[in-house]
């Protein structure tokens, strides 16, 4: 699995900016 993958990254953030 990619750790230094710009697009898991933004895509984990993106989940868990969840209000």
């Amino acid at each position: 699995e990619p750790l230094q993958d710009p697009a898991v990254g933004r895509a984990r953030r993106a989940h868990r900016d969840r209000p």
